[in-house]
């Protein structure tokens, strides 16, 4: 009869059970760092995603939509960029949004680089509820003192430069920020 002593701890490849992490540099779970902050994470995004299905939105086709309000013009690549996702994944999303005519594909006049993004008139009104969604779920931040709210912002910028996560929009695509003109002249061809 097989032993039970070690039923609930995981297997090696080789069969054996793995010793507990000891040691100077071993970290207990509820201290270490990454683990709370994907817990905390974990948390506000399930709460997110909750929100946004009355709008029969995703966390990621949401971000799609309000980056493409905040930044008229951009790129699939850009915006895949300024999110900081697979430009594939981006691209199905996009093209999710355009079904759903929350999003349209333009091009730059005298450019014919494919696939320039604005919101239509009704994606810039789910934007919005959007937006007034954020904002109600910002208010968990409310909770930390003006200067525990500043250097969490510190932390994180020091962890997205560590990541190289950019430094913001402009990092994404280089024609956001510009003003530009766009092509929305029905019929043109689709990449």
């Amino acid at each position: 009869m097989p032993s039970t002593r070690h039923r609930d701890r995981p297997r090696t490849d080789r069969g054996r059970t793995p010793a507990p992490a000891t040691g100077p540099h071993a970290v207990a779970l509820q201290e270490s760092l990454g683990f709370r902050l994907d817990r905390v994470q974990r948390t506000l995004r399930s709460g997110w995603a909750a929100d946004l299905a009355s709008l029969g939105l995703t966390p990621p086709l949401a971000a799609m939509l309000r980056g493409v309000r905040q930044h008229p013009g951009t790129s699939v690549r850009g915006l895949a960029r300024l999110l900081g996702a697979d430009a594939m994944t981006v691209k199905r999303g996009v093209d999710e949004l355009e079904t759903r005519q929350l999003v349209r594909t333009t091009t730059r006049v005298g450019d014919r680089r494919p696939r320039c993004l604005e919101v239509t008139r009704r994606g810039a009104s789910v934007a919005a509820r959007v937006d007034e969604r954020a904002r109600a779920r910002e208010s968990v931040f409310d909770t930390l003192t003006p200067e525990l709210r500043r250097s969490f912002g510190d932390v994180l910028a020091t962890l997205e430069r560590a990541l190289d996560l950019g430094d913001g929009p402009e990092a994404a695509d280089p024609a956001v920020g510009r003003p530009v003109e766009l092509d929305t002249r029905p019929g043109r061809k689709r990449p």
